[in-house]
């Protein structure tokens, strides 16, 4: 789990410097971000089939981050300012994607173990983040700087309770370990080799 938490932190947060008038660098790049969450699913895979399904997604999104890193770099993204759109917006609905499931995955944990790990406050948490996340994204499009600011400022928060509420997760299952899923342990050595 700390390795998610960790990984969210890192594409949740950003903070970026300018090297030119096109493009900067962001210090906490997304990429390190969804390369520690895919570890962190790796080693939840055996726990739920939801932790599964979404590991080599968070793999390919690690990659497109590196890509739009790079074009954030050289001021490719700038440059194309509304068409890069597209790019951010997959971006969006996969993190938005692969963080649902892995709650989904912690409350599968929690019916097979009759244990409570905190996914009704994540799931409670999800709605807020996507509407601030989406939000956030059309209005900087648009140019809707007081709108956008508001519903980053609302996702500065979400994510910080994101944070908060995984870390909680992690110190419940690590009191109290799920059981491993048999059939999860063939499917994710045949899905690893």
């Amino acid at each position: 789990m700390i390795f998610l938490i960790i990984g969210f932190a890192f594409v949740f947060i950003d903070f970026g410097i300018m090297i030119n008038e096109l493009g900067g660098v962001e210090i906490f790049p997304d990429f390190v971000g969804w390369f520690l969450v895919f570890y962190g699913l790796i080693r939840l895979s055996p726990y739920g089939r939801n932790f599964s399904k979404v590991k080599y997604l968070s793999l390919a999104t690690g990659l497109l981050s590196v890509i739009i890193w790079v074009l954030d770099i050289i001021g490719v993204t700038k440059f194309f300012g509304v068409f890069s759109l597209p790019l951010m917006g997959i971006l969006c609905f996969f993190t938005l994607f692969i963080l649902y499931r892995i709650i989904e995955g912690i409350g599968d944990a929690e019916n097979d173990n009759n244990a409570d790990y905190g996914s009704k406050k994540l799931f409670r948490l999800f709605l807020p983040l996507c509407i601030s996340q989406s939000i956030g994204l059309i209005a900087s499009v648009l140019g809707m700087n007081a709108i956008m600011i508001a519903a980053y400022v609302v996702l500065t928060v979400c994510t910080v309770l994101l944070i908060v509420f995984m870390n909680g997760t992690r110190k419940t299952m690590d009191e109290k370990p799920p059981k491993i899923r048999e059939s999860e342990i063939k499917k994710a050595d045949r899905d690893d080799y």
